[in-house]
């Protein structure tokens, strides 16, 4: 999906976390990305979040 929106993965990291109630082990990925072309931010958000809805993740974007 990231290809297909055409942005530039500037920094990615992983960590691993616990569940705030169970302790069950969380993966948390987190990603910096630029724009390539003219393709809006909400466009992208929109694409990505169907994206991880389809694949029961948590999603949360940060602007900035």
């Amino acid at each position: 999906v990231l290809h297909q929106l055409n942005l530039n993965i500037q920094s990615l990291d992983t960590k691993v976390t616990n569940a705030p109630l169970s302790g069950d082990p969380l993966f948390n990925l987190f990603i910096k990305a630029e724009l390539e072309d003219a393709s809006s931010v909400s466009d992208v958000k929109a694409e990505v979040e169907k994206t991880a809805k389809k694949m029961d993740i948590d999603l949360q974007c940060i602007n900035g």
